[in-house]
């Protein structure tokens, strides 16, 4: 996450940012075996982990709780997780004039094709 959000890393990122940079990783060949990105907590102290579940429900379900992925030999302390971005927010659309003229000659766009008036970073 260095290359693609400096300042707030792994650890505060946004979704669209931490979208963006797995699919172009993946694209340009620097992807996993089976097309994904490993996401690894093992160099944070295994404090800030903990400190994470402790504060969000989702975490700690997921490390401990229901899922308890340490049952799995998927402890985020000790081995990285291959994952993927998902589709569920909409992070582009068709390029247009100020008069909603695409690139192709008589086809005009508008709305949710062009992103609405969120553009190209779409907020759901």
């Amino acid at each position: 996450m260095e290359k693609w959000d400096p300042v707030r890393m792994e650890i505060g990122t946004t979704r669209d940012v931490a979208s963006i940079a797995m699919a172009t990783e993946i694209l340009e060949g620097r992807g996993s075996p089976h097309g994904g990105v490993f996401l690894s907590f093992k160099h944070q102290p295994d404090e800030i982990i903990d400190r994470a579940a402790e504060t969000n429900a989702y975490l700690h379900d997921l490390f401990y709780g229901q899922f308890a992925l340490g049952k799995f030999n998927m402890d985020p302390k000790k081995v990285a997780w291959e994952i993927g971005p998902g589709l569920h927010y909409w992070n582009g659309g068709i390029k247009v004039s100020g008069k909603g003229e695409t690139n192709v000659p008589g086809l005009f766009a508008a709305g949710e094709v062009q992103g609405g008036t969120m553009g190209a970073n779409r907020l759901s």
